[in-house]
Parts: C-alpha cells; sequence; structure tokens
C-alpha cells in the first residue's frame, strides 16, 4: 500500500488559477454583448441566420455592407413576388460569401437566386507576401462565423496556420476572441465613460429581425464630400503598375462561389453597387474600378448564366447616402425597387447569356414598404427598457 506522505501533492495553486480562469471566461461569455461591436454581431447574426433550418427564401442576399444597407427585402418581394432575406455583412469578403452560402445550403435552403457583390481590391505589389487582408482585418469577426472545418478550410487556402490557430484559441476562449472589444470598454470604463455597446447590439439585432437583414438608415451623416476626394486632384495611375493584377485569395472562393451556385441551379446576380458621385469618380481616376469589372467578366466566364447589374453610372444624389458609401433608407428602397425589376425580368425570361446590366439613373421608389430604420428601432427598445424599469 501506497504510503499517504508518497503521494504527489495536489497541485492546489494551478487548480486555483485553472478554476479563476474559467470564472472569467464564464463572465466574459455571458456578458459579450456588452463588449462586441455592431460588426461583430451583425457576423454571428447572419451566420445564425445561414444555420436556420426555417430560412427557405428564394432570393438570398449576400455580399458586403453595400448590400447590407442598400438591398430591402420587402422591396424586392414587391417587385418580385419571390420571398427574400439579407444575409450581407459588413466587412465581408468573398470567403465569407462562400460559407454563408454553403451553410445555407447544408441547412436545407434551395434559393433559386442569390444577389452578392464583392468590395474586395486588387492586392497591391508590396503587400503580396503579407498576410491576407481578408483575414487580418477581421480576425475579431471570423470566429463569429467559422466551425472548425471552415476554418481549416480557410487557413490551407491561404497557406496560413497561424490564422487556424488564431481561431482556435478565439472559440476556446472569449477573453481573446473579444479582446479588443473588451479592452475598449475598459478604458471607457477607467475614463468614466460608459459603453452603450449592449444597447446598440439589441437595437441592430431587432432592426435585423424586422425588417429581415437589412440595415435601414436615415438621413445623411455625411453631406458633405470627404476631405481628399477632389478629383481634380487625382490623376490616373496605371492599373498594372501600382497593383497587381489579382487578389488570389478572393478569386479562388469566388470560383467556389460560382460553383456550388451552379451545382444547386442558383441563378447568380452579381451587383456593382452605385456609389456617391465622388467617390465613384476617384475610384474611375485611380483605376480601382478596373479590378472590379475585371471579377464581374470573371463570374460571367465561369457561369454565362450569372447576371451583372451594374449601379457605378446611376448618379445616385448625394442625399440618398448615409456616410461616404452606404445608402440610407430613401436611396435603398430605390435601389431595391430597380434591382428587383431586372430580377423580375432575368427569373421569369429566357436566359440570354452573359447579359450586362446598366441600372437606369436614380429615381425615388414608386412604392415603399412599411420599415422601420434603426431610430424607430432604437426607441422601441428603449422604451421597452422604461416599460420593465416600472
Amino acid at each position: 500500500m501506497m504510503n499517504p506522505s508518497s503521494r504527489i501533492a495536489l497541485p492546489r495553486g494551478l487548480l486555483g488559477m485553472l478554476i479563476l480562469i474559467i470564472g472569467v471566461e464564464s463572465t466574459f461569455a455571458r456578458h459579450r454583448s456588452q463588449f462586441v461591436t455592431m460588426v461583430g454581431t451583425n457576423w454571428r447574426f447572419s451566420a445564425h441566420q445561414a444555420r436556420n433550418k426555417s430560412l427557405k427564401q428564394e432570393i438570398l442576399c449576400l455580399g458586403t455592407s453595400l448590400l447590407k444597407f442598400g438591398l430591402v427585402p420587402r422591396s424586392i418581394q414587391l417587385g418580385t413576388g419571390r420571398s427574400t432575406y439579407n444575409l450581407a455583412i459588413c466587412n465581408a469578403h468573398m470567403p465569407t460569401s462562400y460559407f454563408l452560402l454553403r451553410s445555407t445550403l447544408e441547412s436545407g435552403a434551395r434559393p433559386s437566386a442569390v444577389v452578392v457583390d464583392c468590395q474586395d481590391g486588387p492586392v497591391a505589389r508590396d503587400h503580396i507576401n503579407e498576410q491576407h487582408e481578408a483575414l487580418r482585418v477581421n480576425l475579431q469577426y471570423w470566429p463569429e462565423m467559422l466551425s472548425t472545418r471552415d476554418t481549416l478550410d480557410l487557413a490551407w487556402t491561404a497557406r496560413d496556420m497561424a490564422f487556424f490557430t488564431s481561431m482556435t484559441l478565439a472559440r476556446t476562449l472569449s477573453s481573446y476572441k473579444d479582446r479588443f472589444e473588451i479592452r475598449k470598454a475598459t478604458v471607457s470604463s477607467l475614463e468614466g465613460r460608459t459603453s452603450d455597446l449592449a444597447l446598440i447590439s439589441e437595437v441592430n439585432l431587432r432592426s435585423w429581425r424586422v425588417n429581415q437583414g437589412v440595415q435601414l438608415m436615415p438621413g445623411c451623416a455625411i453631406p458633405a464630400a470627404p476631405a481628399g476626394a477632389n478629383p481634380a486632384e487625382i490623376s490616373r495611375k496605371p492599373f498594372a503598375t501600382d497593383l497587381a493584377t489579382s487578389n488570389p485569395l478572393t478569386e479562388v472562393y469566388l470560383k467556389r462561389f460560382i460553383a456550388l451556385a451552379k451545382a444547386h441551379k442558383i441563378r447568380v446576380f452579381w451587383v456593382l453597387p452605385p456609389m456617391r458621385p465622388t467617390i465613384q469618380r476617384v475610384r474611375n481616376l485611380e483605376g480601382l474600378d478596373d479590378y472590379f469589372t475585371k471579377l464581374a467578366r470573371l463570374v460571367q466566364q465561369l457561369d454565362p448564366t450569372a447576371v451583372v447589374i451594374d449601379g457605378r453610372e446611376a448618379n445616385y444624389p448625394e442625399d440618398v447616402f448615409y456616410d461616404t458609401v452606404h445608402l440610407n433608407v430613401r436611396g435603398a428602397v430605390a435601389f431595391s425597387e430597380e434591382l428587383a425589376g431586372t430580377l423580375k425580368r432575368s427569373l421569369s425570361g429566357p436566359d440570354r447569356g452573359n447579359e450586362w446590366v446598366m441600372m437606369a439613373p436614380f429615381r425615388d421608389a414608386q412604392r415603399v414598404p412599411p420599415l422601420e430604420d434603426i431610430p424607430a428601432s432604437k426607441t422601441i427598445v428603449e422604451n421597452t427598457h422604461k416599460t420593465r424599469l416600472r
């Protein structure tokens, strides 16, 4: 029989540390709404909806914040007679659209069409050997969306195992995943300022649920052209001189996205959204839009049935934008109504092959469905809180 005195002593310090870590991580997990930004909440919401087995809409919207703010499902439904949902996310890159589409299909959704945009720019020559921008700028958001399989897929494709390690840690430790937001909230608290992230998260979630995923913003937060955006001060830069001619990660996932859509007989509508005239002129002068045109051509090369909807020359006025590039509710309803006309014609008529549709110049929507913009959602949420406190 072993002498009790010869037993290995219980590492009480280590055990205490583990208990402390579990307690801290549990606290952060329970109160994560106080740390997560609107963008992080957006990624989590869209990923959850993509895995929702009740998502049976005929038209799905994927892509970037330009469609998150700009595509109104109710307007699309009015114009096409087809149910629609907006899964687009802020800070999106082509891999996010691919993973969201795959998740919806694996959850049983069978859309007949997908509306998508991509704002991934070409890779600058002096950044070719750096970590891909899509990974680097969204380190705090990828854990909200990726499964272990998706993480390995993205890390392997990008040849970046450090990314896989980082994502694994983020799924295990809330303090690591939300470290940027926790740091900011801590600094705010030490400076005597209160964080309103929990309220913002609740307001946005309500708005997205009520409006089928779209982010509806009022008014115009930036009425004047942004500093440094004077086209007269910009000379056209030869495209091949300053930029590489491709974005390898984007193009890999674009090809996978199109292949996945074709395999499920989903019609792809590739959108080049309208922008503020001042911003569009700058993009033209810089040659940046050359690459987006190239991507659209690649889409139609991969799938001749794909329809490109080009709104870059639609001349949407400055006052229908909420900020530098995002449409406000007035612009979004008008854009969606115009988009719906193209969707209806293409989905109900014969396939013309390699169809490139130039959007008509801006006009206000003829029919405006009942909608709830962000200020309206905020008022409802705040009134609900007041009622609970009585």
